[in-house]
C-alpha cells in the first residue's frame, strides 16, 4: 500500500466496489474473487482490517455510543416535524446521532483532521431497498464506510463521526485538499438509481421493475443528467434534510452547508447519483437547490428554538 498514491488507492477501492457489485459483465465468480484479492493485496487489506479491529475494540467502550438498536430516540424516529428544535443538538460536537440506528462498524481508514466531517456526500446504493441491516452488510463487504438510509427514513450509523472511510472514490471538491472521502462523510440512500424505460414500464440495471409512481424524469439541470431516476421516498428526503441540519447544528464551526454535495457533483461524468432522485413537492431538486432547502430548514429550526 505504501507504493500507491492516495488517488491510486481510491481508484483501487472503487474497482473493488464495482467487482463486488457485479458492475463488470463477462467475468466468472472465480475471476471476480481473484481480481478482488489482487486489489486487496495492493491495498494492504489484511493490515487495514487489523487496524479496524483495534478501533472497533476501542469504540465498543465509547461512552457516547448507544446500545445497538436500543436507543429510545432511535426507535421513536420522529420525522413528523423536522423543524422541531428538540430533534437537534446545538454546538455540542457529539459523534453519535441520537436518533440513528446503531450498526456494526465499517472499514475505517483514519480520523478527520477536525475530528468531525466538514461536509457530506449524498449517494444512492443503485440496489434493492432491503433495509438498514442489509445495507450495513454491503458496506462492510465492500470495505467502505458511510451512513445508510432506508426507504422508511431510518438512518444507520456504524461508527463515530470522528472516523472516515472510503465512499466517494475518485472525486474532487473545491473546498477539499485532494480527496473527498477523508473530509466529507457519506450517506447511501437505498434506491435503484438510473432506470431504463421499456414500453410503458421502468427497469433498474438489475432488471427489477420499478413502479411508475416511484419514477422521476428530468432534463439536464445542474448536476442532473437527462433521464429516468428512482425517486427517494418522502421519508428518505425528510431524513436526509434532518441529518444535514443535525450535522451542521451539532458542530457549525466544522460542518458547512456549502459542503453538502452529491456524487455526481464531485465526480462529473463518472457518477450519476443522486441525479433527479431528490424529489420535493413533485420536483426533482438539483444539489444546489437541496443546499438552499437545508439552509432554509436550519433558519426555521433556529427561529423555533428562540421563540
Amino acid at each position: 500500500m505504501g507504493d500507491l498514491s492516495e488517488n491510486e488507492r481510491k481508484l483501487a477501492w472503487t474497482e473493488v466496489w464495482r467487482l463486488k457489485n457485479s458492475h463488470y459483465s463477462g467475468l466468472t465468480s472465480a475471476e471476480r474473487s481473484q481480481l478482488i484479492s489482487v486489489f486487496h493485496d495492493l491495498l494492504g487489506y489484511g493490515k487495514s482490517e487489523q487496524v479496524n479491529d483495534d478501533w472497533a475494540a476501542a469504540g465498543s467502550s465509547d461512552p457516547e455510543r448507544p446500545a445497538v438498536n436500543a436507543s429510545p430516540a432511535a426507535e421513536a424516529h420522529p420525522l413528523l416535524d423536522i423543524h422541531d428544535p428538540r430533534h437537534y443538538l446545538f454546538g455540542e460536537g457529539k459523534k453519535w446521532i441520537p436518533w440513528a440506528k446503531d450498526c456494526k462498524g465499517g472499514s475505517k481508514r483514519g480520523t478527520y483532521a477536525d475530528g468531525y466531517p466538514r461536509g457530506i456526500v449524498l449517494h444512492w446504493t443503485a440496489g434493492h431497498r432491503n433495509g438498514i441491516e442489509a445495507g450495513n452488510q454491503l458496506m462492510r463487504n465492500t470495505g467502505m464506510l458511510y451512513l445508510i438510509g432506508d426507504k422508511d427514513g431510518n438512518i444507520g450509523q456504524c461508527d463515530s463521526l470522528a472516523y472516515w472511510g472510503y465512499h466517494a472514490g475518485r472525486s474532487s471538491h473545491p473546498r477539499c485538499n485532494g480527496g473527498v472521502s477523508d473530509e466529507f462523510c457519506g450517506l447511501e440512500l437505498q434506491a435503484a438509481g438510473t432506470l431504463t424505460k421499456k414500453g410503458d414500464k421502468f427497469y433498474s440495471w438489475f432488471n427489477t421493475e420499478i413502479p411508475a409512481e416511484e419514477v422521476m424524469f428530468s432534463e439536464t439541470r445542474g448536476n442532473i443528467d437527462r433521464g429516468f431516476y428512482h425517486a427517494f421516498t418522502e421519508e428518505q428526503v425528510l431524513a436526509t434534510r434532518k441529518l444535514c441540519c443535525w450535522l451542521h447544528l451539532n458542530n457549525p464551526d466544522v460542518f458547512k452547508i456549502d459542503n453538502i454535495t452529491s456524487h455526481d457533483e464531485i465526480s462529473p461524468g463518472r457518477k450519476t447519483d443522486i441525479g433527479a432522485s431528490m424529489v420535493v413537492d413533485g420536483k426533482a431538486l438539483t444539489i444546489s437547490e437541496f443546499r438552499a432547502l437545508v439552509e432554509s430548514d436550519i433558519s426555521r429550526i433556529l427561529e423555533n428554538r428562540d421563540s
